[in-house]
């Protein structure tokens, strides 16, 4: 679970918040696709998404914590890289 705090971007295909995780208070951003329920290509392209950036394993990206399915959303789960937006 994660407490919301600032929508980053809100784009017609996902929104990106800064939020923390609750059990330990990590900041995380949030990649979620808009809409419940995702069709199997467009969740096998998000899918796909979090594989790349697990494969760069951070260099030149933020690493990614995890994929989830919350509620019919998809989202991945980012660390937060220090600056400014």
């Amino acid at each position: 679970m994660y407490e919301h705090a600032e929508v980053l971007h809100e784009g017609p295909h996902n929104r990106v918040t800064r939020a923390w995780r609750l059990a330990d208070r990590l900041p995380v951003v949030i990649k979620q696709l808009r809409g419940a329920w995702p069709g199997p290509r467009e969740l096998a392209r998000f899918r796909r998404e979090y594989d790349m950036l697990a494969s760069l394993d951070g260099a030149g990206a933020p690493k990614p914590i995890a994929f989830e399915l919350h509620d019919g959303v998809a989202q991945i789960v980012m660390e937060q890289l220090p600056g400014v937006s």
